[in-house]
């Protein structure tokens, strides 16, 4: 699994040209990121960050599969599979659960996969949470054999020398995501790609978001900084509530 998983993270480079790298490690750490920090108390003051430590420039990863063998040489660099790792296995899930059930849910740390006519018959209702208040929902869609995964910069954030940060690194600048976006939601027939778009998607910005999603086909939903909900156009259809509408 863990060979299947490095050369899906592979894939998964080469696919977005680089936008999804698991070689975030190092940066994360060097901000202080911490599985244990609590969330911050409140909003931090604005203002950039301090500059990141000089490091040399960061090699394309060109990782050594070794099928036949099962090994692999991921360079230098350590690696991060967090993230996809939940998508692989929720796919994985589903492909056991299939064998004996045409409808199921599988939930994990908000990918999930949505099998079959659901509970009602008439799909899976599932709600996209408000990145800016997790007691509410931006919105809720009706899913059947679908995977649905979502990147949010709320879900992770605390304070670096007097400054907010969040997980997701931005691998152009080694740097936490900006842009102006919140949380992106990606729905499709795989969770681990899925996984993948969510954040790829999330790293175009607000500017760019809309036509990264029509360039790739994506269906997605997202949030920006200001509370606004946008989608792409095959998202529309599936939405079958929309807080303000």
């Amino acid at each position: 699994r863990c060979f299947a998983a490095l050369d899906e993270a592979a894939a998964a480079y080469r696919r977005t040209d680089g936008l999804f790298d698991p070689r975030m490690l190092r940066t994360l750490h060097e901000l202080g990121y911490d599985w244990e920090l609590p969330p911050p108390a409140g909003r931090e003051a604005a203002g950039s960050l301090p500059e990141p430590r000089r490091q040399p420039p960061r090699q394309p990863w060109q990782p050594a599969l070794d099928s036949d063998r099962q090994r692999v040489r991921i360079g230098p660099d350590p690696v991060d599979l967090g993230g996809i790792g939940k998508g692989l296995a929720v796919r994985w899930a589903a492909g056991l659960l299939r064998r004996t059930w045409a409808s199921f849910l599988i939930s994990a740390g908000g990918d999930c996969y949505l099998a079959g006519p659901g509970p009602g018959g008439h799909g899976w209702h599932v709600g996209i949470e408000d990145p800016h208040a997790s007691d509410r929902h931006v919105a809720i869609a009706r899913l059947s054999d679908a995977g649905c995964a979502t990147s949010s910069t709320s879900a992770r954030r605390w304070s670096h020398e007097g400054r907010a940060v969040h997980h997701l690194i931005d691998p152009r600048t080694d740097r936490p995501a900006e842009g102006g976006l919140s949380a992106v939601t990606v729905v499709g027939p795989d969770t681990a790609a899925a996984e993948v778009w969510s954040k790829v998607l999330l790293l175009h910005g607000r500017a760019g978001i809309g036509a990264a999603a029509r360039a790739q086909g994506l269906t997605a939903l997202w949030v920006d900084e200001d509370g606004a909900v946008e989608m792409s156009a095959s998202m529309r259809p599936l939405v079958v509530w929309q807080a303000g509408a």
